[in-house]
């Protein structure tokens, strides 16, 4: 595994310390064998891609994962998820569906 890139779309938030660049990538870095599984802790990127909001914020997080199998690169685009930070801490997270929008409205009144 080499890097995963994070995409931050639909971004709702306030008091961001920067302007928010909505895209980030986090250093992975580490040899995986076959069939096995690694946690990452993507909270950080998500923050920085955000903008570093110090308040509450909701957004789509899309994360792209490079990796090299012998000499080969490949990417695998992971699926969609909706996520409620504040600041650095996750409030909540839920898996996103791209065409329906109500259910993430209904995401975002239940964590407000």
């Amino acid at each position: 595994m080499e890097h995963a890139t994070v995409a931050v779309v639909d971004l709702d938030a306030s008091w961001q310390t920067g302007f928010p660049p909505e895209l980030a990538a986090h250093a992975i870095c580490q040899d995986v064998g076959p069939n096995d599984a690694i946690s990452v802790s993507l909270a950080v990127t998500i923050y920085d891609a955000a903008g570093r909001p110090q308040g509450p914020y909701l957004c789509l997080v899309l994360t792209n994962v490079c990796y090299r199998v012998f000499d080969a690169w490949c990417n695998v685009q992971l699926e969609a998820h909706a996520v409620a930070m504040h600041a650095l801490r996750v409030v909540d997270l839920c898996s996103a569906c791209w065409s329906d929008k109500n259910s993430l409205v209904d995401f975002a009144n239940k964590v407000h």
